[in-house]
């Protein structure tokens, strides 16, 4: 509202009169542990197992509401979540996008079961009035990208 921020990507765009909206793209979520995790060599996961394991989580862990389960850490962003997991024992609700795009992509694997979950990306940026041509090649440069996303 100060007009500090051309550009924001949120997940739950607050509505104001000056900001607009645009959705980017529908991502994914899966739950994710390191490689050589004794649980990626199972057929058959449980979900009452599983809740049984410590778990990185960021500090606005929406997903912990549904499925308490023991925080082994907590951490500001999601990146360091995916680090974390990689390097540990720790389990790890995380975006599909962040987890493909990630330095340590290859030491993570997705467990298969059915904890999947969808959140929107949105884009919000200022009213037309007066934006910045620089503001406008960000914009653009992430419409791109978003649809990029989309044809994976």
């Amino acid at each position: 509202q100060k007009g500090r921020l051309d550009v924001a990507l949120v997940l739950e765009p607050e509505l104001h009169d000056e900001v607009e909206v645009e959705e980017l793209a529908v991502i994914s979520h899966g739950l994710y542990a390191a490689i050589d995790h004794p649980l990626t060599k199972r057929r058959e996961l449980r979900i009452a197992e599983l809740l049984e394991e410590d778990f990185v989580v960021p500090p606005d862990d929406e997903w912990a509401v549904e499925h308490r389960r023991p925080v082994g850490a907590q951490v500001t962003d999601l990146s360091m979540a995916a680090e974390l997991c990689a390097s540990s024992e720790m389990l790890a609700f995380l975006p599909d996008f962040l987890v493909e795009t990630h330095p340590r992509r290859g030491e993570l694997t997705r467990l298969s079961v059915e904890l999947t979950r969808e959140s929107t990306l949105y884009m919000a940026f200022r009213r037309p009035l007066g934006r910045h041509p620089r503001t406008e090649a960000v914009l653009e440069a992430l419409r791109r990208h978003a649809e990029a996303f989309r044809k994976r």
